[in-house]
């Protein structure tokens, strides 16, 4: 039987070939249903989020998602069981730790393409000795 092509169509989410990419795929069902964005905000009130400005939250949830930023506001919860948050915690404080986050891992990450290019530039090695002069020990300088 070929994993590429099937006689019978496939419906999404029930028996399409995923690429063998989950164990435990044809034993999951999803029980919850998406809930839209008014109801997200809806749930973020309720559970002591302070939002000033509804309409701003409304694209910035759009743009974000609900469930990105949950992993932002988790520090701001007092009860991990109701998700309660610390008096006074903004939408603002939410997404401020967010954008701190983003911005960290774009420092980082480009730090660390620096430092792979260094380490897999090949030209000055391959001159002092040959095609696979990278391998020498010692054979890069810190300039």
């Amino acid at each position: 039987m070929s994993t590429f092509a099937t006689t019978v169509p496939a419906t999404p989410l029930n028996n399409a070939y995923h690429g063998g990419t989950s164990l435990f795929y044809n034993s999951m069902r999803y029980t919850k249903q998406p809930i839209g964005i008014p109801a997200q905000l809806a749930i973020m009130k309720q559970r002591g989020l302070v939002v000033n400005d509804e309409s701003l939250a409304m694209k910035q949830l759009a743009s974000i998602s609900y469930f990105r930023l949950a992993s932002y506001w988790k520090v701001f919860e007092t009860d991990a069981t109701t998700h309660q948050l610390k008096n006074g915690t903004t939408l603002d404080d939410v997404i401020t730790l967010y954008d701190f986050d983003k911005e960290l891992r774009s420092i980082i990450f480009t730090a660390i393409q620096d430092i792979e290019d260094s380490f897999t530039n090949t030209y000055h090695p391959s001159f002092l000795y040959d095609s696979w002069g990278f391998l020498v020990y010692g054979c890069y300088k810190v300039y």
